[in-house]
């Protein structure tokens, strides 16, 4: 990420906390007024500094001076904020004449902006005030083309039995060449058989014992270092039988290995033919692609496309095609935050979009929601093929997305990011000592002997899921680590997948300004009350966990937009106490009883998109008035269950009202429908189950102009014989038809 962008998120989360906490900021509002706009002339020194085609060290030693006290400026305004907070005593309720009254708070000290201008206004420079599992997508038809005379060769390699030693064929080639390619259409080939059944960790554990006998082929894929590489040619056994390794790799030394096992095979660049072959069926190789991408939504010269040509050995961040000049700087802080994520990890969009929003990333634009707006800044990523979506949903929806391998496997970005201090990864070299500190820290390990100084942490994730069985307690000595060091400037804790973590009783005392609270698929028990004392928390996810209650006190959650429960009732204040929850767009996961208050309570949640609930009601008509208000709607699953957890009556009015509903998910006895518009006119998946239908559904769903998506589950129907109409169905691409018992007959119509 470069400079700028660092100041464009801290003049956004700067704005937001002002409005946000205005009354906060009553007595400093000049000097906080002053601070925003030094920051937006460093913020335009820096991207006009960058269209220069050279800084000299004067310069760039300020942008780096520059950056500096941009984090000191946003310590001090943070920790403000945090002083005031605590002067009120932590609660919601306070008066603004506690904050002039009290002696606790010390006044705001911001770091001096000024004493930079003088160097950059030197320079002469203007400044403008108002300003799967495979690493990427490969086509089963164009995958081989360039490659099937090497394809030959190496299957001759593989099977021959001349040499009957063990064999390493190494393939060599740059990014983007296409060795990971060819590797996957040999391990693929019908000549060669391949044990796909041990994993990593077997292989490290077991190889020598499992291939000792046995006639084998394991492919090592984008192997780099060479030390690991030695280790791990020793492990193989030599059972003098023709066995075989296969390595890809960039590296010289691990290709040119002195083994006089290893046998070269080099990638070169495609000819003519074969390049101008893959263009026409659009199997563009990834360094292609990626540039292709990049540039096609930029204004580009002819000199700069013409460079392109001339250096086939391009890098993202190489004089002849800037990466911050391409990628939009608003995009810059999202692709690189990819790389806090592992390699080939793949990443639901769920959790990356909330991710962004609570780390500030997103400019709001007009008319849409911070939601809207990060969906927008994802497409332009893939579109530009700077990651790739890796799973979809049954109705095409993307479900999860990753880093291309090859993209990921680029340290300059790493490099650029942890130098500005954007972020750091545990056990990465180089990060013993970071310039700027560490504000977003991710491990994929114990953390338990981290030896890095934590100052000012705003994000920790944890993919520390080595251990399945077991709870992992470094993390709770992890975070009473850094306890004394302002741990309350934190603004994401993402835990999913982490096996019961221990997290401290103070929550709300420590996370004052978080943002995001991912514990999805953590299997916790309990949470700490003083959870429901974070007044910034966006997003709260405890799907997947065995919490069976949160405070009351989270209904005052006036900042609170995704809240993902585990059929957990949450008990509620009445209207005349007021709930806050009026931004809530996913509420997913509610229990909902005669005991919860729908009118009094739920009917002031109107902005939801998302809703999920599980109901044990006598009566649905409140639960149906306030269903009819949410005129945002995108997507409603209900179960309807009796005090026994077995599925029950679902007696609903019909949701034609909502015009906005795509997904609708429906567990219980429900009535008959009578026609069509029953249902909401853009319904594209629906999901049916105990529904108890005596009356054939199908003449009536097929009429739905959108349908795609149609799956009627156990006792779905209830009756003999379905018949789908001549013409009907016209969207319809996925039918799953599941334990209808009764059912003979299906006839289908044309």
């Amino acid at each position: 990420m470069d400079v700028e962008a660092v100041v464009s998120i801290v003049i956004r989360k700067l704005t937001d906390l002002l409005i946000q906490e205005s009354i906060i900021f009553n007595m400093a509002i000049n000097e906080v007024e002053l601070v925003r706009i030094s920051l937006r002339k460093m913020q335009n020194f820096l991207i006009n500094a960058e269209d220069e085609k050279e800084l000299d060290k004067c310069v760039k030693e300020c942008v780096d001076d520059i950056l500096t006290v941009v984090y000191k400026v946003e310590d001090a305004i943070e920790a403000f904020v945090l002083q005031r907070m605590y002067a009120r005593g932590m609660g919601f309720a306070w008066r603004a004449e506690t904050l002039k009254k009290s002696n606790q708070v010390k006044p705001l000290r911001i770091p001096q902006l000024t004493s930079h201008r003088s160097s950059y206004q030197d320079e002469g420079l203007t400044m403008n005030q108002q300003n799967n599992n495979s690493s990427y997508p490969v086509d089963e038809e164009t995958e081989v083309i360039g490659f099937r005379e090497g394809i030959r060769k190496l299957v001759v390699m593989l099977t021959d039995r001349v040499y009957q030693g063990l064999r390493v064929i190494s393939l060599k080639g740059d990014h983007g060449y296409g060795k990971t390619t060819l590797a996957t259409a040999i391990y693929k080939s019908r000549e060669v058989k391949v044990d796909k059944k041990s994993t990593k960790k077997e292989l490290a554990e077991k190889i020598h014992k499992n291939l000792q006998e046995k006639r084998f082929l394991v492919v090592l894929d984008d192997l780099q270092e060479l030390s690991v590489w030695k280790e791990l040619l020793d492990t193989f056994p030599d059972p003098k039988n023709g066995s075989r390794v296969m390595l890809t790799t960039s590296n010289h030394h691990v290709a040119f290995s002195a083994d006089t096992r290893v046998q070269l095979h080099q990638l070169n660049p495609l000819n003519d033919e074969d390049t101008w072959e893959l263009f026409l069926k659009k199997g563009l190789p990834l360094a292609i692609t990626v540039l292709g991408g990049l540039l096609s939504t930029k204004e580009v010269s002819y000199e700069v496309w013409l460079k392109v040509i001339e250096h086939p050995s391009w890098q993202l961040d190489s004089e002849q095609v800037q990466f911050s000049n391409i990628l939009a700087l608003k995009l810059r802080p999202c692709f690189l935050y990819f790389w806090l994520f592992p390699k080939d990890y793949d990443i639901p969009l769920r959790r990356l979009l909330r991710l962004w929003l609570a780390e500030g990333f997103v400019r709001q634009s007009p008319g849409m929601t911070p939601e809207d707006t990060v969906e927008i800044y994802l497409e332009e990523l893939v579109k530009r093929s700077m990651i790739q979506i890796s799973k979809r949903r049954k109705d095409g929806s993307p479900k999860t997305c990753r880093m291309l391998g090859a993209l990921h496997n680029d340290s300059n970005f790493l490099s650029k990011a942890q130098e500005i201090g954007l972020f750091h990864i545990y056990q990465l070299p180089g990060n013993e000592n970071p310039k700027h500190g560490v504000r977003r820290f991710a491990d994929y390990v114990d953390t338990k002997e981290c030896p890095m100084k934590i100052q000012n942490l705003r994000t920790y994730l944890s993919f520390n899921i080595q251990k399945n069985d077991m709870p992992v307690k470094e993390i709770d000595g992890f975070l009473s680590l850094v306890l004394g060091q302002k741990f309350g400037l934190l603004r994401v804790l993402d835990l999913e997948r982490v096996y019961k973590p221990k997290l401290p009783n103070n929550m709300g005392k420590l996370f004052l300004l978080l943002r995001y609270l991912g514990l999805r698929w953590t299997f916790l028990d309990t949470l700490p009350y003083s959870v429901g004392e974070l007044p910034y928390l966006e997003t709260s996810d405890v799907k997947h966990t065995y919490i069976s209650s949160l405070p009351s006190s989270i209904w005052k959650m006036k900042h609170l937009r995704h809240l993902c429960l585990n059929e957990i009732r949450l008990d509620m204040y009445s209207q005349k106490h007021g709930t806050s929850l009026t931004h809530l767009q996913t509420l997913w996961g509610m229990f909902v009883d005669n005991k919860t208050l729908v009118k009094n309570g739920l009917y002031r949640l109107i902005n939801l998109r998302k809703l999920g609930l599980t109901c044990h009601l006598d009566s649905f008509q409140e639960l149906d008035e306030w269903i009819a208000r949410l005129a945002s709607l995108q997507s409603l699953k209900i179960r309807s269950k009796n005090q026994n957890g077995q599925p029950w009556k679902l007696n609903l009015k019909p949701l034609s009202s909502l015009q906005n509903l795509t997904h609708l998910y429906l567990l219980g006895s429900l009535p008959e429908p009578h026609d069509r518009y029953e249902f909401p006119p853009k319904l594209t998946v629906l999901t049916l189950s105990i529904s108890k239908l005596e009356k054939d559904p199908m003449p009536i769903l097929a009429q739905l102009p959108s349908l795609s998506v149609l799956r009627l589950l156990a006792d779905s129907y209830t009756g003999k014989e379905l018949n789908c109409p001549p013409g009907g169905f016209s969207m319809l691409r996925i039918l799953k038809l599941w334990m209808l018992k009764n059912l003979e007959t299906w006839k289908v119509g044309e």
